[in-house]
């Protein structure tokens, strides 16, 4: 074999490695999400009677408080390999988990403030959706395609449920009534609610 052969056969060589490689193979993008807890109070119902120092008080109002968003598929991503998505995700508990808290504020603040959170979330590849369902305790979360979308084309979209009555998130859930027997891990304070969730993807 003489010399020109052998840089032929390696020219080659190289050229078949990089035509098997699947580039960019670890892309990740970050969900910064946030929610307002509205202001909320309730007084019992009334009128009172109060006959002597007795009082008498009537049936607490029973409003549960819950939120949900849905947002419709988008186009998340560019892939021409099968591959692996990862969600990762944290809030400013530092639980490592996509759960939505706030860091109560106050003389008498006692930490952090969260919300039970379920995920919805849908991938569609080659004109096939693939979606996974996950609570925030369950992550980090993963799940595979093993055929590479032939247009290119990865959308993605999620339904988001906090405070949903039927949630397993370790989290209890939050009512919005009187009941003397609550803690302050039973009631959760206004204001705005942060979570964060990371999306990654890459080659298999």
């Amino acid at each position: 074999m003489n010399k020109r052969t052998s840089r032929i056969l390696i020219v080659l060589a190289v050229l078949l490695l990089v035509g098997s490689t699947c580039f960019g193979q670890s892309k990740s993008t970050t969900f910064n999400l946030s929610l307002y807890l509205n202001e909320y109070i309730e007084t019992m119902p009334g009128p009172v009677s109060v006959d002597l120092g007795h009082t008498f008080h009537y049936d607490y109002f029973n409003a549960e408080t819950y939120g949900m968003v849905e947002l419709n598929p988008w186009d998340f991503a560019y892939a021409n390999c099968p591959f692996r998505v990862t969600i990762t995700g944290d809030n400013p508990a530092g639980e490592g988990k996509p759960r939505f808290a706030r860091l109560e504020t106050g003389p008498h603040a006692n930490g952090y403030d969260t919300f039970s959170t379920r995920y919805f979330i849908g991938f569609w590849i080659n004109g096939i959706y693939g979606y996974g369902a996950a609570d925030a305790k369950n992550f980090p979360y993963s799940w595979e395609y093993a055929e590479a979308p032939h247009n290119g084309q990865v959308k993605m979209g999620w339904s988001i449920y906090v405070n949903w009555p039927d949630l397993q998130d370790s989290v209890p859930m939050r009512q919005t009534l009187i009941n003397p027997a609550f803690t302050w891990r039973d009631s959760v304070d206004a204001g705005v609610y942060t979570c964060s969730m990371t999306a990654t993807l890459g080659a298999i």
